[in-house]
């Protein structure tokens, strides 16, 4: 028999045999031996040899391409909005429920930074016309009240009050023309307060920005940022989600696709993530992986039996898939051709 056909029928068996042995029952358990010994071995190994810088930067590159935000990015995110936004909405539990206490203690302390807001910020919020309309009615509301109330010509303990007081008889005549008058004076005094407040509003507003920024830090607002997250704590995470309808969820997300597709292309962002990379590559190339996670103080030890099982299916279906099977069974066949 030729050596060609030998070899062939050789390269047959093995592959039979190979694909027969990944459905045996040793193939799992040396699957996850072999994760561990292979585990152990990237941790003596270089991370240059590992994660080669330019390899990265090609990731990086290929990270820039519009595609993968309008094909796979936008995608995914829209599959699992639509999976996920009703399951959410019908959530019942606190939002409080997933913030251990050590998390609670630690945007305690954040709250209590300051600083926490950007006064200028604070400054462009009140500066817009929205505000300056609802400070003005806000106010409006306010001066009308105190007229009522508290003006001595109209108010109850005010002149009528007097009145009833020193003219216990023909006092009903006086208050009756007295009535007349308030709503004559009212008449006048709305346009008025509008033309006062047209001016004051901004002023007004201008004084809360002062004071805002001025008392931001102080133990009252401090109290106040933490009693909203308190408050925050105790909400049901479907009803915080109602308030965001699905379009508006929807269109979030949307906006977030296109602004990472937009922030990828943006070459200033690309360069520092480059020189990130560079840098981080230049000062670990020659370290093993296991001292390069020490130096970051990562102490974490994956849990292989559960990555075994994990992973196990995909390897096979993948080791057994024809492309593998061909690929194994040419490597065979040129071990053999080799040693002819």
């Amino acid at each position: 028999m030729p050596e060609g056909d030998e070899r062939a029928k050789k390269q047959e068996r093995f592959r039979a045999f190979l694909e027969a042995r990944l459905d045996g029952p040793e193939a799992a358990a040396e699957w996850r031996a072999n994760l561990g010994r292979g585990y152990e071995e990237l941790l003596t190994r270089p991370l240059g040899e590992l994660l080669p810088r330019e390899a990265l930067l090609r990731l990086v590159e290929a990270g820039r391409r519009p595609e993968v935000y309008d094909r796979a990015v936008a995608k995914i995110s829209k599959a699992v909005h639509a999976e996920a936004y009703p399951r959410v909405l019908r959530h019942d539990a606190t939002l409080g429920r997933y913030v251990p206490a050590a998390g609670r203690a630690k945007i305690d302390a954040l709250l209590g930074r300051p600083n926490l807001v950007n006064p200028k910020l604070v400054r462009e919020v009140l500066a817009q016309e929205a505000m300056e309309d609802l400070m003005r009615e806000v106010l409006f509301d306010a001066l009308k009240e105190f007229n009522q109330n508290v003006n001595p010509f109209f108010a109850e303990w005010g002149i009528p009050g007097l009145i009833k007081k020193v003219m216990p008889i023909g006092s009903g005549a006086v208050l009756k023309s007295l009535d007349s008058v308030r709503g004559e004076f009212d008449k006048r005094l709305d346009p008025e307060i509008r033309k006062f407040l047209g001016a004051f509003a901004r002023k007004a507003l201008d004084r809360t920005a002062n004071l805002m920024i001025d008392k931001g830090d102080s133990p009252k607002f401090v109290e106040l940022r933490r009693a909203v997250a308190r408050w925050l704590y105790e909400q049901p995470v479907g009803e915080l989600a109602t308030a965001v309808d699905a379009e508006a969820v929807a269109l979030g997300r949307e906006a977030g696709v296109l602004i990472a597709a937009h922030a990828a292309t943006v070459d200033e962002l690309s360069r520092e993530i480059t020189d990130v990379i560079g840098a981080f590559c230049t000062k670990h190339q020659t370290d093993p992986l296991a001292a390069v996670l020490a130096a970051y103080d990562v102490t974490y030890a994956p849990d292989l039996d559960a990555l075994a099982e994990a992973t196990w299916p995909l390897v096979r279906t993948a080791a057994k898939s024809a492309t593998a099977l061909d690929w194994a069974s040419k490597v065979y066949g040129e071990f053999l051709a080799a040693g002819e």
